[in-house]
């Protein structure tokens, strides 16, 4: 192929890509996820099927699927007969009020879209490019082009716009505290790019040229403003000096109760006393990562919306479901009548092995308990749970880190038997 083809193909696949990315957005009042909704389209498109093919064409986990299903079939979106070959089985399929919300949605990214060629079409009649020049010459870095971004130029570390900004080292004022402004902060372009896609929607942002020309794609279109100024004045608004040159701020939306979030879960950890950020962030970023489908707090852990858990978790505290047990430890109870299987992680001595632990459970829902470094797990939630597990360990040493125990949890329960467990997708390549 020759190489102006090569960089043709190339062009229009990121174009077809950014063009995908923005359609996403263009119905914010939809009461579905960007999830829910592609799995609503595929069987629109390709009709009836189970589970497991919808997970397949999807290219998610089956658990997560089924989630997603419980929650599209509790909307009335779809339909779940049973399978006329395979009695073990069923079909879902879309219903007509699915059909139909799929169909607005087809609508209103149609306008969009159909709009935005206009405008450009117009943008490119007042401004034709000259030929055979380019915007920036070798080694220059090129203008970010911010038509279809709400870009507002700071220049006063005062401004009253950026106080969801200020003071993020504060003891008392920081925005991100559920006592104060209850904001959630994303710190990073990784991170914000994650706050995107979640169910947490930034209302502002504040950051540098730099990180502007790096989030220029995930932000077209997105109607929420970018704050751009110096690395100077971010520094004076937020109270250090910000490696990481942007930051996103978001309202906390409502908490789902343990009994919903268990629906369709087949895996979940459950936390006592983890009242660490770090180890928060952690945990939240190894579930992401192994196949955990929710993150429940029993009592004494740490806020996972505090900046540190989610800047530590790389964004996964914003889209790891989790709940908070209002009766802890008796909503324990809950999860058994849900059928799980608990299994508690303890350094105690008589304890059941992790590999034969997550052997006998393989077919079982399970939760994994872990409580806080040192004193672990209290009596009374060890009591309550089915099985007691610990890590084999070597050298005198009794216990490790808990994120570390808990990613040690969620790999044995993920790791096929007899096999080793296969990478989901590329990693972020971060290292912690």
């Amino acid at each position: 192929m020759p190489d102006s083809d090569a960089r043709l193909a190339s062009d229009l696949s990121l174009a077809v890509m950014r063009l995908a990315r923005q359609l996403r957005f263009r119905n914010p009042s939809s009461p579905v996820s960007l999830s829910q909704l592609s799995a609503l389209a595929m069987l629109a498109n390709e009709g009836p099927m189970t589970p497991g093919a919808l997970a397949v064409r999807e290219r998610v986990r089956p658990p997560s699927m089924t989630r997603v299903i419980a929650s599209l079939a509790e909307m009335g979106l779809v339909d779940r007969t049973p399978h006329p070959v395979d009695g073990r089985q069923v079909l879902v399929s879309v219903s007509e009020a699915g059909a139909e919300l799929v169909k607005a949605n087809r609508r209103a990214r149609q306008e969009w879209l159909a709009k935005r060629l206009v405008h450009a079409g117009r943008r490119r009649a007042r401004n034709p490019a000259p030929r055979g020049r380019s915007d920036a010459g070798p080694g220059r870095r090129r203008p970010v082009n911010t038509d279809a971004l709400d870009v507002r130029d700071v220049d006063d570390p005062d401004d009253p716009r950026l106080d969801d900004f200020r003071d993020l080292n504060s003891v008392d004022r920081r925005p991100d505290l559920p006592s104060g402004k209850g904001l959630v902060i994303a710190e990073g372009v990784l991170v914000v790019q994650r706050m995107l896609a979640s169910r947490f929607r930034p209302h502002a942002l504040l950051g540098t040229e730099r990180r502007l020309a790096e989030l220029r794609d995930d932000l077209a279109g997105v109607p929420v403003p970018y704050y751009r100024t110096s690395a100077d004045v971010m520094a004076r608004v937020v109270g250090f000096h910000l490696n990481r040159g942007v930051l996103a701020a978001a309202r906390r939306v409502p908490e789902p109760g343990v009994a919903e979030l268990l629906a369709g879960s087949r895996t979940v950890a459950v936390l006592e006393g983890v009242n660490d950020h770090e180890n928060l962030g952690a945990i939240f970023r190894n579930a992401a990562g192994l196949g955990v489908d929710a993150v429940i707090f029993g009592s004494g852990c740490a806020d996972p919306l505090y900046r540190r858990a989610v800047r530590v978790s790389m964004g996964h505290a914003l889209l790891v479901p989790y709940a908070r047990a209002t009766d802890w430890p008796a909503e324990l109870k809950t999860l058994k009548e849900k059928g799980f299987r608990l299994l508690a992680m303890t350094p105690q001595g008589s304890a059941c092995g992790l590999a034969e632990a997550m052997t006998a459970a393989r077919g079982d829902r399970v939760a994994v308990l872990v409580g806080a470094e040192g004193p672990g797990l209290t009596p009374a939630a060890l009591r309550l749970s089915d099985v007691r597990v610990r890590i084999p360990m070597s050298r005198g040493t009794d216990s490790l880190n808990v994120a570390t125990a808990a990613a040690l949890a969620f790999y044995e329960r993920s790791r096929p038997v007899g096999g080793h467990r296969a990478a989901a997708g590329g990693g972020d390549g971060q290292s912690g």
